[in-house]
């Protein structure tokens, strides 16, 4: 269930038949209360009891894995909580069957309970908290304010810092950093006829950009959130925040030179940080080292997933290719064990090169050089050692996973390297996501506790820029950026055309009905690279990054089912398609 409808909606479709079976076995206390039809309520709860017992191995168990054991649930709280859930669900569960054999005569008599009708109405009432604990999980990891944005959201503190009235915080919205926020305190109320409005400004440029004016609360706090309407980095052009005093009505014509507060990003440690946030030269793929090397352990664990998947099924060939994917994600084209470890004649990386180890590197060595620069902030001073400590989590238990990879390779039998399997898909779920090490309900930026995530966060953490009060510099003839390019519009389809969006991991049209010599193009618009491969290779892509496309015309009539090497298997296995020609 989880690899067709995915975590959210398995978890929804559970959540719905807990539903059905809660409303089922109240109709059946009816029937039994109120009509008196014991065959009726007997038949009735089998079936109820039978369903919710492949609910729970079909489903449940699943979902336990996925959230508990291997982390993937929002807070260590929801998974305690999930814990509860499962523990309490299975005992009534049982309850369940011991009065389907109570009623039945099944039972030798020193377990027969005269009056279990009170037992009954005990497991009703169980069965009812069973299923609003269900809802209560479902609104936590998935339909809860903190949960939709992850750690793309802007965390403000309660608290300012002593001394700072204001402080800045970056974070992603539609794209990396595209998102300000500046959160300002003990700001007096404007002058008759005058706003606060916050800006952009690059002092090497000398462009600025407007981020709307600024409402003072009666506490004389005020908040602005800005989303760049082009999705684009806002620390890429800009190293100075200013806020000014403008005559009303605002305008996006330029800050005016009454500055309130303001803060710049230091010119010295600031190169450092674009590096690890913004763009690094050594970066193939044009992003910061932070974002690359959080693409490449969530790839990672995509493809442990993959490894583990291929077991399930027992297919070793295809836990060997993933495993080559995941050995040359970890390891770049500079490791020692980096090249067609499966044999089949192709060398095969879904990352951009360098490697997750690397770029772990050059986070560490980039994050220390930008907190002993000597114009370094105190916010980067503070969360410097941090991140590299958490940078060393992250190469530990990457190497551990590549490690087992090559066990796959290396593997004859696809039963002998269970604990492998399991240790890969735990361990990168770790890598990503952290590990509650010492159960105090916190993943720490700690030894064996923090990964990616926190890692994004606290370097996030680092960029928070200090707004302090004074007149503050702007540099002269200042003038709005230039909009950004539009995008080249995505191939039209003919009347010979049609187009496979490939989007989140999977083929948007996993089924397409052609005639004879219609042409088929796929556009890949994932951050991640895909492939298309027929099942019996009559056609096949090479590696396709983001924004590339493949195409392939279709001369004959039949049934042609493909998939993504990187992401899926054939027989319709995951990231699959099929394409049926009249």
């Amino acid at each position: 269930m989880q690899y067709l409808l995915g975590p959210q909606g398995s978890a929804l479709f559970l959540l719905i038949a807990e539903i059905f079976v809660l409303i089922g076995l109240f109709y059946g206390f009816y029937l039994i209360r109120y009509r008196r039809n014991l065959k009726g309520h007997k038949q009735n709860q089998t079936i109820l009891v039978f369903v919710n017992m492949l609910l729970i191995l079909l489903v449940m168990v699943i979902g336990f894995y996925r959230y508990v054991i291997l982390g993937a649930a929002a807070s260590p709280a929801l998974s305690r909580l999930m814990i509860a859930h499962a523990t309490l669900g299975t005992v009534t569960e049982l309850m369940g069957i011991y009065i389907l054999l109570r009623m039945s005569n099944r039972l030798p008599g020193w377990l027969e309970i005269p009056n279990y009708k009170v037992i009954m109405r005990v497991t009703l009432a169980l069965w009812t908290i069973v299923a609003l604990d269900g809802f209560v999980i479902y609104y936590s990891q998935y339909a809860a304010d903190g949960n939709r944005g992850g750690v793309g959201q802007p965390q403000i503190p309660t608290v300012i810092e002593s001394g700072v009235p204001g402080l800045v915080v970056w974070s992603d919205e539609n794209g990396f950093n595209d998102r300000v926020t500046l959160l300002v305190t003990n700001l007096p109320l404007p002058a008759p006829g005058t706003v606060y409005q916050g800006w952009l400004v690059s002092r090497s440029s000398a462009v600025f950009e407007s981020l709307g004016v600024m409402e003072v609360d009666n506490d004389r706090t005020s908040l602005l959130d800005y989303r760049s309407p082009f999705g684009s980095n806002l620390l890429a052009p800009y190293d100075q925040v200013v806020i000014t005093a403008e005559k009303a009505p605002a305008s996006k014509s330029g800050p005016s030179p009454t500055i309130v507060i303001s803060g710049e990003i230091p010119q010295q440690a600031g190169s450092h940080l674009l590096r690890l946030l913004v763009m690094a030269p050594d970066s193939p793929g044009g992003i910061g080292l932070i974002d690359a090397l959080g693409f490449h352990g969530a790839a990672m664990f995509g493809h442990a997933r993959e490894i583990e998947s291929a077991w399930r099924r027992g297919n070793l060939a295809s836990m060997k290719r993933h495993a080559e994917h995941a050995v040359n994600l970890v390891e770049g084209t500079s490791g020692k064990n980096f090249g067609d470890l499966n044999r089949d004649g192709v060398v095969q990386d879904p990352g951009d090169g360098p490697g997750l180890l690397t770029y772990a590197k050059w986070v560490s060595e980039q994050t220390r050089l930008a907190a002993d620069s000597p114009d370094a902030t105190s916010a980067m001073k503070a969360h410097a050692p941090h991140i590299i400590t958490m940078v060393d989590n992250v190469n530990k238990w990457a190497s551990r996973v590549r490690d087992d990879a090559l066990a796959v390779i290396n593997a004859t039998n696809s039963q002998t390297i269970e604990a492998q399997v399991t240790e890969a898909v735990a361990l990168s779920a770790r890598t990503v996501a952290g590990f509650d090490d010492n159960g105090d309900g916190e993943v720490s930026p700690a030894p064996d506790e923090g990964g990616m995530r926190q890692v994004l966060t606290h370097s996030r953490m680092m960029a928070r820029l200090a707004l302090r009060p004074g007149p503050g510099t702007l540099v002269q003839n200042l003038h709005p950026p230039t909009p950004p390019a539009p995008p080249p519009p995505a191939p039209a389809p003919g009347p010979q055309t049609v187009i496979v969006q490939m989007e989140d991991f999977e083929y948007k049209d996993k089924t397409v009905v052609i005639n004879r010599g219609t042409t088929v193009i796929w556009a890949n618009n994932d951050t991640a690279a895909h492939n298309v491969i027929q099942d019996d290779r009559k056609f096949a892509s090479g590696t396709m990054p983001k924004g590339d496309t493949f195409s392939y015309t279709f001369n004959e009539a039949g049934r042609f089912p493909y998939y993504c090497e990187f992401h899926g298997d054939k027989g319709g296995i995951d990231m699959a398609g099929l394409v049926i020609v009249q």
